[in-house]
């Protein structure tokens, strides 16, 4: 797959729209982890949490999908928060410039309010169309 060894390949053609940046994935998600939560997730609710019942094979197969969504969900949902992405060199590459880089705030009040974080695009859109916003670069949206 290209892009996974090193960047990707750029053009430096002002015609050629450029790819998005690939920072997708989390390096830290094992499906082998997840495969044992999942798996021990219902033994260790009865043995150690419900200890009044035993589990037998049957109920262990009915409470398998009752516990291995939540378990399932919960791994996927702390992994995303916690975890590392596998394509750091390109989370260091990413602008990450104050507005007033690609934007020439006309307001004072929009140039206030939005000059060290990031805008909407609704309040953007209105604030060009009413002439309070211009912007410094080509505008190209895909």
């Amino acid at each position: 797959m290209p892009g996974i060894d090193g960047p990707p390949k750029v053009s430096q053609a002002v015609t050629v729209p450029q790819p998005p940046y690939p920072v997708d994935g989390n390096g830290d998600f094992n499906n082998l982890q997840l495969t044992a939560l999942v798996l021990a997730a219902p033994f260790i609710l009865f043995k150690f949490f419900i200890p009044y019942f035993t589990i037998g094979f049957w109920s262990y197969i009915f409470f398998l999908p009752v516990t291995g969504v939540p378990v399932t969900i919960g791994y996927w949902y702390l992994m995303s928060r916690i975890g590392s992405s596998k394509r750091e060199y390109v989370a260091k590459r990413l602008p990450g410039k104050p507005m007033d880089y690609y934007f020439t705030f006309k307001d004072a009040a929009l140039k206030q309010k939005y000059s060290n974080r990031k805008i909407n695009w609704q309040v953007l859109y209105d604030a060009y169309f009413d002439e309070k916003v211009d912007f410094n670069r080509g505008c190209q949206f895909t």
